[in-house]
């Protein structure tokens, strides 16, 4: 492991105390999910070359926590809504370190604003069952289309081959009105309480991101680099699905960071 990606990790290990001393505080719940969930398991910590820390919140919760933490955080802390940045196509709230910038491939190619180390906090919403025809089609639109359309909206060329004309006509419309409109198709049973959480936020699709909330409840506690953290309950079955035989290392060369392209802490180089 090189100096810098523990650095870094120790910065995120940090945030990711204050995000849950606030929940435990406030009584709200949260997950380890991701790699973050996966290393927990495999680990009991940091997936050794990882760089990122992942956690999901039901969307009440979510939102209480969206409401609560600019109150709580230290001053060294702040949280950043993607609504807050005019470009961001991304659907994830993240906890960031004032003070550090970590600079990442889609920071650039976005040519977002550069800002300090993070912690990502995705929602999770109702859904009615694992599958049905409503979800497929709210599914389609978000990841073939208002995806597509908000990740490539500032782009100068075309997606495919015609796919310049498709985003020509997109951009009759301004980029706040797809980010809305995803929004409310992630929210459409939001407060009713239903048996499924999804996160439309996540990298693997509605199909496998939708789980029974008894994946999550009652919740388990598992180590993460000498704490305890909130995890789902069944992480077996979470883990299992997305990742298959997830106690396999990968291949060593894919045993990387994600893609760094500068990290400063008080203006100083750490890579």
């Amino acid at each position: 492991m090189t100096d810098w990606l523990r650095k870094l990790q120790q910065l995120e290990i940090e945030q990711l105390c204050v995000f849950a001393e606030i929940c435990d505080k406030y009584n709200l719940r949260y997950y380890l999910v991701g790699g973050t969930l996966l290393g927990a398991v495999r680990h009991k910590g940091f997936i050794p070359w990882d760089d990122d820390i992942d956690v999901a919140m039901p969307r009440v919760d979510y939102n209480r926590f969206l409401d609560i933490a600019p109150h709580e955080l230290p001053k060294d802390l702040e949280l950043e809504n993607p609504v807050q940045i005019p470009k961001d196509p991304y659907y994830v709230t993240r906890l960031r370190r004032r003070n550090t910038v970590y600079e990442s491939g889609y920071i650039r190619q976005f040519e977002l604003p550069c800002t300090g180390v993070w912690i990502d906090v995705f929602p999770l919403d109702d859904q009615p069952r694992q599958e049905s025809f409503l979800q497929r089609i709210d599914g389609y639109l978000i990841e073939r289309h208002l995806n597509r359309i908000i990740r490539n909206y500032y782009n100068a060329g075309p997606i495919t081959a015609g796919g310049g004309a498709y985003l020509w006509l997109a951009r009759c419309l301004p980029f706040a009105f797809y980010r809305k409109a995803r929004d409310r198709i992630a929210r459409r049973h939001e407060g009713k309480n239903l048996a499924y959480w999804l996160t439309y936020a996540g990298i693997f699709g509605y199909r496998k991101e939708t789980f029974a909330k008894s994946v999550f409840e009652p919740p388990a506690q598992l180590e993460f680099e000498g704490r305890l953290y909130t995890a789902p309950g069944d992480y077996h079955q979470w883990l299992l699905r997305m990742y298959g035989d997830y106690m396999q290392l990968p291949p060593p060369e894919k045993r990387v960071p994600h893609k760094a392209v500068r990290f400063l802490i008080d203006g100083v180089s750490q890579l």
